[in-house]
């Protein structure tokens, strides 16, 4: 599995500039940055930033990151199919499945 990026924005109204920030992930400063780009845990994440300005004034923010784990799917038959014979397809590896194309196809779509 590839994890993505994502990216989280502190937008600042008000204040003086300069400011810094302070990104933590709960256990430990995560970045100084904004935007700060952070890999994706699995599972949920509650990320806070803090935002100071040049007057030592400060801000705080929270957000939950729920990142979802990408299913690997596999896809299993029998021996190849010469002239009009028929195949069993399995899939598995998520939830539901959903064919394509449907074209000759008995079952598009089956729960297990």
């Amino acid at each position: 599995m590839v994890q993505q990026p994502i990216h989280l924005t502190a937008p600042i109204t008000g204040g003086g500039s300069p400011y810094t920030y302070s990104w933590s992930d709960g256990t430990s400063v995560v970045g100084t940055t904004s935007p700060l780009s952070v890999i994706a845990p699995v599972g949920t994440t509650t990320y806070t930033v803090t935002v100071t300005d040049a007057c030592l004034n400060t801000a705080t923010a929270t957000v939950a990151v729920v990142a979802n784990v990408v299913p690997v799917v596999t896809v299993s038959g029998n021996a190849p199919v010469c002239g009009s014979g028929s195949l069993t397809l399995t899939a598995s590896g998520a939830t539901s499945y959903a064919w394509s194309p449907a074209t000759g196809l008995n079952f598009t779509i089956q729960q297990q």
